[in-house]
């Protein structure tokens, strides 16, 4: 989605003058020039001592941005139903996980992410479930 700017506004050195239209983009968590390995799962990335180091290092101010990841919006047009979604989400994937084991059926499907309003996996992958013995 696009906003125009309201005024000059600074952003890490950077000047983007009054009037510009800027695109929000969920691209840069992907981009390697900011994350190392931008597609493996590491969710060490986040964790308290590494964010430790990033504020030592003077890279805290971009890397942990609350809107680096944000996909409900921020400011007067977020979401309106975004805690809702967030607590929906953690307890259906909590519960998903708990009762199965989740796995691509066949393995070696060729997926590719298509950004657009949202981000979507082209073609939709094919899922197995199996029931998790308890």
């Amino acid at each position: 989605y696009q906003r125009r700017v309201h005024g000059d506004t600074e952003i890490l050195g950077y000047t983007i003058p009054k009037g510009t239209m800027v695109r929000w983009c969920n691209e840069m968590a992907r981009d390697p020039a900011i994350f190392d390995d931008p597609l493996l799962f590491k969710p060490e990335r986040w964790d308290e001592e590494t964010k430790r180091k990033r504020v030592e290092e003077g890279k805290d101010k971009f890397y942990d941005h609350t809107f680096l990841t944000n996909n409900f919006g921020f400011g007067p047009r977020m979401c309106i139903g975004a805690r809702i979604a967030h607590t929906e989400i953690r307890a259906v994937t909590s519960r998903l996980v708990q009762d199965y084991i989740i796995s691509l059926d066949p393995p070696d499907q060729d997926i590719k992410r298509v950004s657009s309003m949202v981000i979507r996996a082209v073609p939709t992958p094919k899922f197995k479930f199996t029931p998790r013995k308890h």
